[in-house]
C-alpha cells in the first residue's frame, strides 16, 4: 500500500510539472508571436513611410519649380505693362538737318563777272549772256540764251561757232562776289574751256 501511494504521488508531481512546462510553452509561444506581429507591423509602417517620403519629396520639388516659374514671370507681365516715360526713353541722336540750296534766281547771278583761271569776262543780262575771250587768237564774243534748273544751267550759243549747241553746267553762288561753275557735259570746246571756273564779280 505504502508504494502505491509513493506512485501516486509521483505520477500527480509529474502531470503537474508537464503542466508548468506546457504553460511556460504557451506563454513563451504567445510573446513570440506578438513580436512577429511588432515586427511586421513596424516594416509595413517603415515601408509606408519610405513609399511616401519620395511623393512628398517630388510634390515638395514640383511645389517649389513652380514657384519659381510664377516668381520669374512676374517682373516680365511687370515690364510688359509698364511703359517708358519721356526721362526713361532713350534719347535718340538727332541727325542734322539737311538743307537744300535755293534756286539760284537769274538777278542774283547779273552782272559781270571775270574768271580766275584765265581772265574771260561773263556778262549775265536777263536770259542772255556774253563771253568776252582776252585772248588775241579768239577775238569775237559768244554770246546766246541760258536757262536755270536747280543748281543746273545749261548755256545755247547763237553764235556761228557753236551755234544751236547745248552746254550743261552746275553752279554754286557762293557769295555777293564769287560764282562756281562746273562742267556737266559741252561739246563746244570753245565754251567748255571758259566757263569751267571760279568766277568773281566786277
Amino acid at each position: 500500500m505504502a508504494t502505491k501511494k509513493k506512485n501516486g504521488k509521483k505520477t500527480v508531481k509529474k502531470s503537474k510539472k508537464s503542466k508548468k512546462k506546457n504553460g511556460f510553452a504557451k506563454l513563451i509561444a504567445v510573446f513570440l508571436i506578438l513580436a512577429l506581429i511588432s515586427v511586421l507591423i513596424a516594416f509595413g509602417i517603415t515601408s509606408w513611410n519610405g513609399k511616401q517620403q519620395p511623393i512628398a519629396k517630388h510634390k515638395a520639388e514640383t511645389a517649389a519649380v513652380t514657384k519659381q516659374v510664377q516668381k520669374a514671370e512676374k517682373p516680365v507681365q511687370k515690364a510688359e505693362k509698364k511703359q517708358p516715360t519721356k526721362a526713361e526713353a532713350p534719347a535718340i541722336e538727332k541727325q542734322p538737318e539737311i538743307q537744300e540750296l535755293p534756286a539760284l534766281k537769274k538777278s542774283a547771278i547779273e552782272g559781270t563777272w571775270l574768271s580766275s583761271l584765265n581772265g574771260t569776262m561773263l556778262t549775265i543780262n536777263g536770259s542772255n549772256y556774253i563771253i568776252d575771250f582776252m585772248s588775241v587768237d579768239t577775238p569775237e564774243p559768244m554770246s546766246g540764251k541760258f536757262s536755270i534748273n536747280g543748281e543746273n544751267i545749261s548755256f545755247f550759243d547763237e553764235t556761228s561757232r557753236c551755234r544751236d549747241i547745248r552746254g550743261d553746267y552746275r553752279f554754286a553762288y557762293v557769295n555777293d562776289s564769287t560764282l562756281v561753275i562746273e562742267l556737266i557735259q559741252d561739246d563746244c570746246p570753245k565754251r567748255e574751256a571758259s566757263l569751267d571756273s571760279d568766277w568773281k564779280r566786277i
